[in-house]
């Protein structure tokens, strides 16, 4: 579990504070404001010394090059690429560190974590390609990304386990009561409903049941973990977000998962304030705005309390 996040020349974020961190924590914006940028960084700060996943997030939005080093310099704040000069960002304990040799007009890069060096990570990275699998450490699932999620590899980890079971419970409780069983595939995913003699394909029933399979098996496999989860609403109506909510927080308590979600759902936000009211959960949930201060234009993370919550939603305030 971490209570804060100090951020400095991370991407968009040229000074980022975030404090107040629970067990479950919902963070919303409007665009360009940075929220899946604070998943990367939960991404790095959870898995520092695995080039793989540095080089996903370049991939993932175009800027990764094979066998170009320089092409770590979007992860530095644009501000301080454009200045020409040494670079470094820093989460928490973890820093990229750039160095620029002058006389050879090139860069070298470093990571250190607790101030300790991590030999040729870098060097070592840049020799991935943009297909390169990420090893992440946190469990995350990205938006509209099935095809980027480990699904396979997180079911072997899970089928004739007791977490097995798990999977099933949350699709019945939540939007799937006629389920019996599963048999996940690469190439689909086939279910055993209640009065049916042959099994179905999964997709056949919705792409909402589909996006609730992605977390119930991410959700049974982050435990003593990060959980990060981009735009929850994807696919889902919001007759599921509430009982989606108590699940999350049933297992993240029942399993040490710290959960970190995005949304630009105001349902989303809205069933989480229910969940987060009732009192098992009230110490174990937190709520963050994130938005562009006026004066200087850093992006800041606004806390709110329950009460804040419900009022700023009675009003029909926009979460984005």
């Amino acid at each position: 579990m971490i209570d804060h996040l100090h951020i400095t020349n991370f991407r968009l974020f040229k000074t980022f504070e975030l404090n107040g961190l629970k067990q479950v924590n919902l963070i919303t914006g409007k665009n360009n404001t940075g929220k899946t940028v604070l998943l990367e960084a939960l991404r790095l700060l959870a898995a520092p010394q695995e080039g793989s996943v540095y080089t996903n997030i370049l991939a993932e939005r175009g800027e990764f090059e094979h066998h170009r080093i320089e092409a770590w310099n979007h992860f530095f704040h644009w501000d301080s690429v454009n200045e020409n000069t040494n670079n470094s960002f820093k989460i928490n304990h973890l820093e990229l560190v750039q160095e620029q040799n002058l006389g050879h007009l090139s860069s070298q890069y470093k990571v250190l974590v607790d101030g300790k060096e991590v030999p040729h990570l870098v060097q070592n990275a840049s020799h991935h390609t943009a297909d390169t699998k990420p090893r992440d450490t946190a469990v995350y699932l990205p938006f509209g990304g099935e095809s980027r999620f480990p699904l396979m590899e997180l079911w072997d980890k899970t089928t004739l386990t007791e977490y097995e079971d798990d999977v099933v419970n949350i699709l019945k409780e939540t939007i799937f009561p006629d389920l019996v069983r599963l048999d996940v595939k690469k190439e689909r995913t086939l279910v055993r409903l209640k009065n049916k003699k042959t099994p179905v394909p999964l997709k056949s029933l919705g792409d909402g049941v589909q996006r609730l399979l992605l977390l119930a098996i991410a959700l049974v496999n982050a435990r003593n973990n990060f959980l990060l989860i981009d735009e929850i609403e994807v696919g889902l109506h919001h007759s599921a977000l509430e009982m989606l909510w108590e699940k999350i927080f049933l297992y993240a308590q029942k399993w040490n998962i710290q959960v970190f979600v995005t949304t630009h759902s105001h349902d989303a936000v809205r069933t989480f304030t229910y969940v987060l009211d009732r009192p098992d959960n009230k110490d174990n949930g937190a709520y963050f705005r994130l938005q562009q201060q006026r004066k200087t234009g850093f992006v800041e993370a606004v806390p709110y309390s329950l009460d804040e919550l419900e009022v700023s939603l009675e009003s029909n305030l926009e979460p984005r």
